[in-house]
């Protein structure tokens, strides 16, 4: 009746091979693993890692679930050490003997639900902790831009008509951060079908289809060229590194309106197939990231302007199947709540987060369409058009205050 508690880095909870097999055997044939304890990172003198701690009893009093507790977001910093306090101690400990479901915190997960996840105990597959994205107020944002002047234009007519159509508030003003918040209620609204468009007959369209990634969407290979091996100067190749995604380039991607690196003329590129190209209408995800938020940051290809490009370092080059989708659609979809919380969750890594092409292509998609989603993108990217502007406006105007200063 012995019991043995074991910390250890959270990769010992999804990695593959041997260690797969350890776990399985753990749970299934002895049937040894009682809890695992998630802890916050930085706790230990020495790393930084996250870690877990493992409790095993050899005669549990309930062999058909696994208890889960979360305790990674329970500390306190105290200059640079995470320090874990009494009451965090006296919550996992209170949790654990009385094995309590909390919300968000604890969670007694089936073995039927861990043989489904292939025995990956990776905490975000079984407790959601991870950040909410809040529910934008879009009346609230739009009686604020009301209060300031913005001059009408031909986007400014085309979103009023999408928005009449659709029966919501119209963005007025150019203050960029709020039409970032009114863009954003708008797709939460969209993917969520509290709002839809309808046919030329005044019906709604049909029902969206849910399908897989995979099923859309094919994966190319790309290529592991670092900051190193590129350059702004001169080429003729040019490359898409997974930081300009993290930080510069738009959804939509114009390569006429982003600035792209060439890759260095002495690195050899001659055995890179031409069918792993870029090509308009594909998904570039950025497949690494130190926080959840940017982990499978996407841009869709728009215009390339018969260049070549390459998909690069720590880059996923996912090509569409365009008989199901419609230009533009495909980078609106993949920032949509449903599809991002699934990226969250099949995010693994402890300093660094990283996505696989083949946890990418399980996830679901909600396909409306290609009528539909022609409409959501002449919306969304209008909205785009109108945030451009407002970026340019001000641009214009910090350029001509600093004429008027020397």
């Amino acid at each position: 009746n012995g019991t043995m508690a074991i910390v250890l880095p959270h990769g010992v909870l999804y990695r593959g091979g041997a260690e797969k097999h350890i776990l399985k055997y753990l749970i299934e044939d002895r049937d040894y693993l009682d809890a695992i304890i998630g802890l916050p990172d930085n706790i230990f003198y020495g790393t930084t890692y996250a870690t877990c701690i493992l409790v095993f009893k050899k005669c549990r009093e309930n062999p058909n679930d696994i208890l889960f507790i979360d305790a990674s977001l329970n500390f306190e910093k105290i200059k640079k050490q995470n320090v874990l306090r009494q009451q965090d101690i006296d919550k996992i400990i209170s949790t654990y003997r009385n094995r309590d479901e909390k919300k968000d915190y604890s969670r007694k997960v089936t073995k039927k639900e861990i043989r489904k996840n292939d025995y990956n105990l990776n905490f975000p597959r079984y407790i959601d902790n991870l950040e909410k994205e809040d529910i934008v107020d879009i009346d609230f944002v739009c009686d604020f831009l009301k209060q300031i002047n913005q001059q009408s234009n031909e986007t400014e007519k085309k979103i009023s008509k999408i928005c009449t159509e659709l029966n919501i508030p119209t963005p007025e003003g150019n203050n960029i951060e709020l039409l970032r918040l009114y863009q954003k209620g708008v797709m939460q609204r969209v993917f969520d079908r509290k709002i839809q468009f309808k046919n030329k007959n005044g019906k709604p369209f049909p029902e969206w289809d849910q399908v897989k990634f995979g099923s859309v969407y094919t994966f190319r290979t790309t290529n592991s060229f670092s900051r190193e091996n590129l350059n702004y100067d001169s080429g003729i190749i040019k490359n898409i590194h997974y930081g300009d995604i993290h930080t510069k380039f738009n959804t939509l991607f114009d390569i006429q309106k982003e600035k792209v690196p060439f890759i260095n003329s002495e690195m050899n590129i001659s055995r890179i197939d031409q069918g792993n190209y870029c090509k308009e209408g594909d998904l570039i995800l950025a497949d690494a990231s130190e926080d959840y938020a940017d982990v499978g940051k996407c841009i869709e290809l728009m215009n390339l302007n018969s260049e070549k490009i390459l998909p690069g370092l720590h880059t996923i080059l996912a090509r569409p199947d365009l008989r199901i989708l419609q230009a533009g659609f495909g980078g609106f979809m993949m920032k949509s709540l449903k599809v991002r919380t699934q990226i969250k969750k099949i995010a693994q890594g402890t300093k660094v987060l990283g996505i696989s092409p083949t946890r990418l292509a399980e996830i679901d998609l909600c396909i409306p369409s290609l009528e539909e989603q022609k409409r959501i993108v002449e919306l969304l990217t209008a909205i785009d058009e109108k945030i451009s502007y407002s970026i340019n406006q001000m641009a214009r105007i910090e350029e001509y205050k600093k004429k008027i200063t020397k």
